[in-house]
C-alpha cells in the first residue's frame, strides 16, 4: 500500500478514536444535523484536524447553541 494512504488511514484512526472518546457527534447532534467534511470524510487525511458542520433547525437560536456547547467543550 501507498506510504501516503497508510499515513492518512493511521490519522484518521485517531480522529475516529478522539471523536468517539469526546463524543463530539454524539453531543453537536442533539442541536443538528452533523455533516463531515473535508479530508476527513474523503478518508484523505494529511494533518490533524476535522472539518464538520452543525446544520441548525432555523427555530434555534444560533448564539444559545454556541453558549450551550462551550459548556461541553
Amino acid at each position: 500500500m501507498n506510504n501516503y494512504l497508510q499515513k492518512s488511514q493511521h490519522i484518521k484512526q485517531a480522529a475516529d478514536k478522539f471523536l468517539e472518546h469526546k463524543q463530539i457527534a454524539q453531543i453537536l447532534s442533539r442541536y443538528g444535523e452533523v455533516i463531515f467534511a473535508g479530508s476527513y470524510a474523503t478518508n484523505l487525511m494529511v494533518w490533524n484536524d476535522i472539518d464538520l458542520q452543525l446544520k441548525l433547525p432555523p427555530k434555534l437560536d444560533k448564539i444559545e447553541v454556541f453558549a450551550d456547547l462551550a459548556k461541553h467543550f
